[in-house]
């Protein structure tokens, strides 16, 4: 149960749950919601890394 492959997805769960909280906390619930939703359709579209680079791009000026 304890292997390093378990240790390994349970440390990574923390850290993506940390990072949701603070997202939520730095957000507030209503943006971060769209936040949340905005990653997820970026994760399913074919060119969903485009708009990434977009919004990244956005925030380099």
């Amino acid at each position: 149960m304890f292997t390093s492959e378990w240790q390994v997805k349970a440390r990574e769960q923390e850290l993506a749950e940390q990072e949701r909280r603070a997202t939520l906390e730095k957000l507030g619930p209503e943006l971060a919601a769209q936040v949340f939703a905005l990653a997820a359709a970026l994760q399913q579209h074919p060119n969903g890394d485009f708009g990434v680079a977009y919004l990244m791009r956005r925030f380099e000026q």
